[in-house]
């Protein structure tokens, strides 16, 4: 079972997060390795914009946007989820919510 969360942005806007799946989290890694030999902490906390972006189908956004368009409150919480839903990913990575600094929204 992938777990999934809409976020509801407004009434007509819906962000679909995804769980990864072993197979997208392997490809991330060795994306994100490429990047300056960023770790995945860097990338969830500094860097979200980039994590965007290898996601793939991780994260489904409103027809036409991009993470540009969203407020910084709306990436807020898109990041939230997109913690929540992979947080058996983030407990391998030894990087779980409850593990994980306070992060702050980025674009």
């Amino acid at each position: 079972m992938r777990l999934q969360q809409s976020v509801r942005l407004d009434e007509l806007r819906t962000v679909t997060v995804r769980e990864l799946r072993v197979r997208d989290a392997r490809k991330l890694l060795s994306q994100a390795k490429s990047l300056d030999q960023v770790d995945m902490q860097t990338l969830m906390v500094e860097r979200f914009d980039e994590l965007v972006v290898l996601l793939g189908d991780g994260i489904a956004m409103p027809d036409g946007e991009t993470l540009e368009d969203l407020t910084f409150s709306e990436v807020a919480l898109v990041k939230a989820a997109l913690l929540e839903v992979n947080a058996a990913f983030l407990d391998l990575m030894w990087m779980a919510p409850e593990k994980a600094p306070n992060p702050q929204p980025t674009v």
